[in-house]
């Protein structure tokens, strides 16, 4: 390419560095600009179109705590409209926690349902079943149960659109 004067040369040249990152005056690395938003589509630096992930319109994160002397093995569990974000292992040891995060799939709303078993060296102790129900103005834990001998206590932290729960087992 031909640059007919030294004006057009110089504007080339910091712009051409601009785009990659380096400082005219200073040679420099410098941080490349942000994207530039424009609603859910952005535009890099590069130019080149983006889409930025739109974020989730619920969420629950419910904190399981086994306050007892037995294992709680994870049985099976599941997320309508939603998806894990952080998942259930497959076993919470006596007297340790473990959070576990969904989110939804873009719709009015999330729940979340945990099965568990609860064993020790002395045998079986009994199941626990976790449910959360985040729907815009219904948040709930209706479907939680724990058989007979296990109590379950669930504490409320925080309602819609991202709710969070403690359960204690003990």
């Amino acid at each position: 390419m031909k640059i007919r004067s030294a004006i057009s040369a110089t504007v080339l040249a910091a712009t051409a560095a601009t785009a990659i990152g380096v400082s005219v005056a200073t040679g420099a690395s410098a941080a490349p600009p942000p994207a530039i938003q424009l609603g859910s589509l952005c535009i890099t630096p590069s130019g080149s179109l983006c889409v930025q992930p739109t974020p989730a319109e619920a969420t629950i994160t419910a904190v399981v705590t086994n306050d007892s002397d037995a294992t709680m093995y994870f049985n099976g569990g599941h997320t309508p409209d939603g998806h894990w974000v952080d998942g259930p292992s497959h076993t919470i040891a006596p007297h340790t926690s473990q959070t576990i995060r969904v989110a939804s799939d873009a719709g009015p709303g999330v729940g979340v349902f945990l099965d568990y078993h609860l064993s020790a060296w002395w045998g079986n102790v009994g199941d626990v079943t976790i449910a959360v129900n985040n729907y815009q103005s219904q948040t709930n834990t209706d479907g939680s149960s724990a058989s007979p001998g296990v109590r379950l206590d669930p504490h409320f932290v925080h309602g819609s659109p991202d709710a969070r729960y403690i359960f204690t087992v003990s």
